[in-house]
């Protein structure tokens, strides 16, 4: 039983060091906005982000 668990927190860390991994490289990336996600969602489907107003511009 004990290395059923020892299993699982490794698969639980190496499954999560990558998704924190990515996220925090997005945050990093966008100079720390908390909007970093919706910036990527706007600049993937062609759009602009306002940085003034906190919007997405479409071209």
């Amino acid at each position: 039983m004990k290395n059923i668990n020892k299993i699982i927190i490794i698969l639980a860390t190496f499954l999560f060091l990558p998704c924190a991994s990515y996220y925090g490289f997005l945050f990093v990336n966008y100079n720390y906005d908390i909007h970093f996600l919706q910036i990527d969602a706007c600049q993937n489907e062609g759009g602009k982000w306002n940085q003034k107003s906190q919007t997405c511009d479409w071209p």
